[in-house]
């Protein structure tokens, strides 16, 4: 009797396998896509929505490009039998109903993320002051500058003479002390 080894495929938190994985990964961007559809939203909105999504709730940038590659990816996979898959970008207009032949359970999750956008985000996203776009040494309180420039001749000269000066000051300060404490 041989023992024969069989591959176990892993699963991710979906339940999927590896090889799934990637077929359903970034579905998300339908969310996005399913919450700017039912509420009317701008498809501008909707890819402003889906990179501020992927950079606030899943830390991750990503691209204009890569959300087109996505859902063109998604629409060959899933798209009517009566459409071609050069047409991926009608994807925009039917949302979910566009990709009749994605399972169920997907679509649900789908639709479930959509309502739970619509949540979170009630309209815009929108910006806090404190991540507001002005670079961070304009938005926090920096340092003093110093009085002088850098790198000009005065400004060392300047300074020694306010050391000498503060020396002379102490020294001055220290002998009085003395000659009252004598008296």
């Amino acid at each position: 009797m041989e023992n024969q080894r069989t591959r176990r495929q892993r699963s991710d938190l979906l339940g999927t396998t590896l090889s799934e994985s990637f077929l359903y990964a970034d579905l998300q961007i339908l969310g996005c896509l399913e919450h700017s559809l039912r509420y009317g939203l701008d498809s501008n909105f909707f890819l402003q929505h889906v990179i501020y999504y992927y950079k606030e709730r899943l830390q991750k940038t990503i691209s204009i490009s890569q959300i087109e590659e996505k859902l063109q990816f998604f629409w060959s996979y899933w798209h009517p039998v009566s459409k071609k898959p050069s047409d991926w970008k009608k994807i925009y207009d039917l949302g979910l109903k566009g990709l009749p032949r994605l399972p169920e359970d997907r679509k649900e999750w789908v639709r479930k993320e959509a309502v739970v956008l619509k949540n979170d985000t009630e309209g815009t996203p929108r910006r806090l002051r404190s991540t507001s776009m002005a670079p961070r040494t304009l938005s926090s309180p920096s340092k003093r500058p110093s009085k002088g420039v850098v790198g000009s001749p005065s400004s060392g000269r300047a300074r020694k003479r306010r050391e000498y000066s503060e020396g002379l000051f102490q020294k001055k300060r220290k002998t009085m002390m003395s000659v009252q404490a004598v008296s």
